[in-house]
């Protein structure tokens, strides 16, 4: 049985030394190009496995999250992609666009998506407790 090869490549880069990796994600950049994303790790088998990871979701055609992307871009393509198409009620969506734009993006929509934790979420929700 013979293995399939990867779309990615990862290499020890001595300027920044350390790990990279390079996958193709399938898009086409506006010049005509293929885009790739790249990333690093501290070792081969971390790029190695951060490759496998963003493979399996292009496979499952999940979208795949860019690094730099902010929590306030995030939950607006969320309200516009998931939310107002699949709604039933016109009141629903219009409670979770108020909820989005007047307590999730002001406290949290300048961090990035992979920074968010469980903790900033938690902080929030206190916060908000002990307004009222």
């Amino acid at each position: 049985m013979t293995q399939r090869r990867s779309r990615g490549t990862a290499f020890y880069d001595k300027r920044r030394q350390c790990w990279m990796g390079y996958i193709a994600d399938g898009t086409i950049t506006a010049n005509g190009t293929p885009r790739r994303r790249s990333f690093r790790g501290g070792s081969q088998s971390e790029v190695r496995l951060k490759l496998r990871e963003i493979e399996a979701a292009m496979l499952l055609d999940k979208p795949v999250v860019d690094g730099s992307m902010k929590v306030a871009t995030f939950l607006e393509e969320w309200l516009t992609t998931t939310v107002e198409p699949n709604c039933l009620s016109a009141n629903t969506a219009d409670s979770y666009r108020r909820i989005v734009r007047h307590h999730l993006i002001p406290t949290l929509g300048k961090r990035r998506l992979r920074d968010l934790s469980v903790l900033d979420v938690d902080q929030l929700l206190a916060a908000k407790y002990d307004a009222g």
